[in-house]
């Protein structure tokens, strides 16, 4: 199982804290949050992910690989002055 979490405005537009599933890549999860949580690809676009605390800009992005064991987390950007 690949675990999920949610933080920022990713945990208050989805209403919940983290999910679980089989994924085998971090795009099949976007997928599968679109679907579950009824938001777009557009929402989901505003958020920086993370598989095992690595940006996914530096690995494959949306085409990286998830397995057992894997945590990703959908973060907002920061923001403020």
């Amino acid at each position: 199982m690949v675990k999920v979490k949610f933080f920022g405005t990713a945990r208050v537009l989805l209403k919940d804290k983290e999910m679980e599933g089989d994924f085998k890549s971090v795009k099949e999860m976007i997928d599968a949050i679109i679907v579950k949580y009824n938001v777009t690809k557009k929402d989901m676009k505003q958020y920086y992910v993370y598989v095992n605390e690595v940006n996914i800009s530096k690995l494959k992005k949306y085409k990286t690989e998830l397995k057992d064991g894997d945590v990703v987390m959908l973060l907002s950007p920061a923001s403020g002055g």
